[in-house]
């Protein structure tokens, strides 16, 4: 399940590891009140009831790498709801590489080596039932479930936290029975979203307090910490929600790039593998 965030950072970590081979915060919108709720479920319902709904969206982006290399790329995320998320990096005022994840495709491509990326999103996610709205809401920082869509379960699975606030939830991946999901928070905030595997953290979003804007509240900051061959991945998307665009104005889709090589997902660990 947490391989589509990892191709998506995969691409943005190739792209600044060749940038850099070849060319030798977040203060937005109004914070979301915090609160101390009495009970797991009061602060889930809570949180729940921040997510207002949206169509579009265009937002600027900073793409920030700690492990396996140190860098940062910024750029510009376009949205549909529920239906594709794009994203343009650029390094030096060029742009370096493009994301493109559709209801059943990712496509990127890296300019430095002129590579690019086109999966089918069913080859990649397998069995797991993980929508573009889910990968949307991850992103971001909201809550969501795989399995029945409805958020109000969340509520109903709650569970007390470490302390008197703080609260987690804990679902089981469909067809996966030693993969699971959760999200734990503090009061009516989402500080994570981890994936289990066998008992164990494969990879684990964790996001800064929430702001809120005319969509309702979203993480101004969401940060990856995962495992691939030979490195560890530490990095962040970091959203500057003042600037963000609401209408259809300015949404963006992939075309295929002429004179570039097509690389499959391995192979691009391969490719990241040998230069760092």
């Amino acid at each position: 399940m947490k391989r589509i965030f990892l191709y998506i950072l995969l691409v943005a970590v190739l792209a600044m590891v060749s940038s850099c081979k070849s060319s030798k915060e977040v203060t937005s919108g109004t914070s979301a009140p915090s609160a101390s709720m009495s009970t797991p479920k009061a602060a889930v319902e809570a949180a729940l009831a921040t997510y207002s709904d949206w169509e579009y969206l265009s937002v600027p982006v900073k793409v920030e790498v700690t492990s396996p290399i140190k860098q940062s790329l910024s750029g510009r995320a376009y949205m549909v709801k529920d239906k594709s998320v794009y994203i343009s990096l650029r390094f030096i005022g060029m742009e370096v590489a493009t994301v493109y994840v559709t209801t059943d495709s990712l496509y990127a491509t890296m300019k430095p080596g002129k590579y690019y990326l086109a999966e089918d999103l069913a080859s990649i996610l397998a069995d797991v039932p993980l929508t573009v709205g889910d990968v949307q809401s991850a992103i971001l920082g909201r809550m969501f479930t795989l399995s029945d869509k409805e958020p109000v379960r969340l509520a109903r699975e709650a569970v007390a936290g470490a302390s008197s606030d703080a609260w987690q939830i804990t679902l089981a991946v469909p067809s996966y029975p030693d993969e699971k999901y959760s999200f734990t928070g503090r009061g009516a905030d989402l500080t994570s979203l981890a994936f289990i595997h066998n008992g164990s953290q494969a990879a684990t979003l964790s996001y800064t307090a929430p702001v809120t804007t005319v969509a309702g509240a979203f993480a101004p900051k969401a940060r990856l910490t995962a495992q691939i061959p030979k490195a560890s991945v530490d990095a962040s998307l970091a959203w500057t929600w003042k600037d963000a665009q609401w209408t259809a104005a300015d949404i963006r889709s992939w075309k295929m790039p002429k004179g570039y090589t097509r690389v499959r997902g391995t192979d691009a660990v391969k490719i990241l593998s040998s230069v760092i």
